[in-house]
């Protein structure tokens, strides 16, 4: 719920349109503006291509699309088209273009962090 919030707070300040909620973020005329909002959350640097909390935006992606599911669910129980077509339509977009825009790039950040971790071998006298 935090990390949402922080996105919509992010997606606010950003952008001159009218995000105000979670369903806002949700509505697919506002992708880009959140590839872009997840992004500052997550601290991109475009020089280096790296994320500074690489985690955070996977997590940020899948619970968006979590919540575009609940979204899609809700206006099939109320009979709202907009929804189910606004809920279905950013889950297609997730599918299609959230890999290249953020997915590979976090992941690839996470494994560059992995390698170049120190690892620290025990001395002989301790074995």
């Amino acid at each position: 719920m935090r990390e949402l919030a922080r996105l919509v707070l992010s997606a606010r300040q950003m952008s001159n349109s009218n995000i105000h909620c979670i369903e806002d973020c949700i509505a697919p005329k506002n992708f880009a503006e959140n590839i872009n909002a997840v992004k500052n959350v997550a601290e991109f640097d475009e020089s280096s291509r790296k994320y500074r909390t690489p985690s955070l935006a996977l997590n940020l992606g899948y619970s968006l699309k979590k919540c575009a599911k609940m979204l899609t669910n809700e206006g099939l129980m109320e009979e709202d088209k907009t929804k189910e077509t606004h809920g279905k339509t950013f889950q297609e977009l997730y599918d299609a273009m959230w890999a290249e825009s953020i997915s590979s790039g976090a992941l690839q950040t996470i494994n560059i962090n992995k390698s170049n971790k120190i690892k620290l071998l025990p001395l002989c006298e301790d074995v």
